[in-house]
């Protein structure tokens, strides 16, 4: 319900926009034509506009020139949203689902509407006497709302005189309709209707387009624009209220605007000019809704080698994982983080792969094979942890690779200390000063044939720590801070690659891991090192 909500919300602006522009240059002009598909226009384009997406990356130096400004302030809440969306299904889904429901209600009622009006004109084609014309068949019917149009229908009202002058301007009038196909444009909105009938703005579009119609049928139906032969149609007969909505009417008011139209002058210096005038209205809101004008991060986001990370959530499908204490699952919170990794990465030369992005199950070794299959660069894990309620005390963020026993346990160390560099100052939970290491291995972890690290996120038992997770906040920061850590490390990698080797051994191995931890302290690597509240105490390579 989120997405249809800002997807609708989008259209109504640039819905609102474009007709406001018609209102004030456009409107009780004489270029009927032009109105018509302009207006059309305007629908079609503020419905496809909102899905299309663009990204524009610029440097932060050139954030201050106006259009930039611009740009980002009308697409600046769709990263906002995308944070709320990730959370919304626990905060909200009761509220999401009654809005859905009424949503879904009105549109099923306006689609019974407009299926029963086809059904009423279905039946006077049934009930009337019907006589082809050249392309046009003529049906003689008594009922109310006739005389009118529908495609190549005109049905016409025996107690008119077709062959009188007012029948034969009256005859006249409809057949436009026809030739025009006016009423596929009263089909087309009406369906649009169903779908977007939030939208006050194609409700007035929908009147002006029934009005337009008016205007050019009027032009083609009276001689020499006389109004009084249009007057005297109007006051011919007064027949019952139309309740065909997907017709075109002979009898449609306002008539006053019908009569000015009909004797206003055309000026076509003026009328090129406001013509022309929309095409920039148009190109500027296509451009500020269909390009996504992005900052780029800061050069340390910036990876200047391409690399390729294989990102795993962990769990998924029939292993839930962890449970949190607010019942939430470990599974789907490894998920939205996952997601959020996904929507902020921007750079080019950085090309994520994702192990699963729904809830499926996989076996550690079919994620491992995934990440050496696809020849990864780096191979990242999201987790979240979590301990007996009994004993609940842990806290923070935590940062695991595999024992020194395998090939790719040291590089690994160096990618987990970028990753720790960048989370420790931002982060709103603890986190854990060096990379960790588990006396039981880690099958994703000690299989990789890449640098590779598990990481978890918080503790799920810990109430500070699962309030923190289940913010936006800490998504947007895990995202960015991972991205900064994966271009770090993309920047040094050849040094990270062969800085350390080590033999090869089953990954099954479960003996002790040995309690030495490497990493990077200001891009230096690390033999050892102790922190404690007062100092810093470190050993350089």
């Amino acid at each position: 319900m989120p997405t249809l909500a800002i997807y609708l919300l989008k259209v109504m602006l640039c819905s609102a926009i474009l007709f406001g522009y018609y209102h004030v240059f456009l409107r009780n002009k004489v270029y009927h034509v032009y109105n018509r598909f302009y207006l059309l226009a305007v629908v079609t384009l503020s419905l496809i506009m909102p899905v299309i997406n663009f990204n524009l990356l610029f440097t932060p130096g050139y954030s201050t020139i106006v259009p930039i400004q611009m740009l980002q302030a009308v697409n600046a809440g769709d990263q906002y949203l995308e944070e709320i969306i990730l959370y919304s299904h626990r905060s909200s889904v009761s509220t999401s689902e009654v809005a859905l429901l009424l949503y879904c209600v009105v549109s099923t009622i306006l689609l019974c509407l407009l299926i029963n009006m086809l059904i009423q004109i279905n039946t006077i084609l049934k009930t009337g006497i019907c006589q082809k014309i050249n392309e046009v068949v003529f049906v003689e019917s008594d009922a109310n709302g006739t005389p009118f149009s529908f495609f190549k229908y005109i049905f016409w009202n025996p107690a008119i005189d077709v062959y009188s002058a007012t029948g034969k301007q009256v005859f006249a009038h409809e057949l436009a309709h026809v030739n025009e196909r006016h009423s596929a444009d009263k089909l087309f909105i009406n369906v649009v209707l169903i779908f977007c009938w939030i939208n006050p703005v194609f409700w007035f579009i929908k009147k002006e387009l029934n009005l337009i119609h008016e205007f050019i049928a009027d032009k083609k139906a009276v001689e020499n624009n006389d109004a009084g032969a249009l007057a005297a149609m109007i006051v011919t007969a007064a027949y019952p209220k139309h309740a065909y909505l997907l017709t075109n009417h002979f009898f449609y008011s306002p008539i006053k605007r019908r009569l000015q139209m009909l004797t206003k002058n055309k000026s076509k210096k003026a009328g090129y000019f406001y013509r022309i005038l929309a095409l920039p209205v148009i190109l500027f809101l296509l451009a500020a809704t269909t390009i996504k004008a992005k900052t780029e991060f800061a050069s340390v986001f910036n990876s200047e080698t391409k690399i390729r990370v294989v990102i795993d959530a962990g769990h998924g499908g029939q292993d839930a994982g962890a449970k949190a204490l607010d019942g939430s699952l470990e599974k789907d919170i490894n998920l939205e983080f996952l997601k959020q990794v996904k929507a902020l990465n921007q750079s080019a030369n950085i090309e994520i792969l994702f192990t699963r992005e729904t809830d499926i199950y996989q076996t550690p070794k079919e994620k491992a094979t995934f990440a050496n299959e696809m020849e990864a660069d780096l191979f990242i894990s999201i987790h979240a942890n979590t301990e007996t309620w009994q004993t609940a005390s842990n806290k923070g963020l935590e940062v695991i690779v595999a024992k020194d026993a395998y090939a790719n346990s040291q590089a690994s160390k160096l990618f987990a200390s970028a990753v720790i560099a960048n989370f420790k100052n931002n982060y709103g939970i603890p986190v854990a000063a060096l990379p960790q290491q588990r006396q039981v291995g880690i099958w994703v972890l000690q299989a990789a044939e890449c640098p590779a690290i598990l990481i978890e996120t918080g503790y799920l038992s810990n109430k500070n720590d699962l309030a923190y997770l289940n913010s936006s906040e800490a998504k947007t920061t895990f995202a960015k801070n991972l991205l900064a850590a994966i271009a770090q490390y993309a920047n040094n990698r050849n040094l990270a690659i062969s800085s350390y080797s080590s033999p090869v051994v089953n990954p099954t191995d479960t003996t002790p891991a040995k309690k030495a931890p490497l990493g990077l302290y200001k891009g230096q690597a690390i033999k050892t090192i102790e922190l404690s509240k007062d100092q810093q105490i470190v050993q350089l390579l």
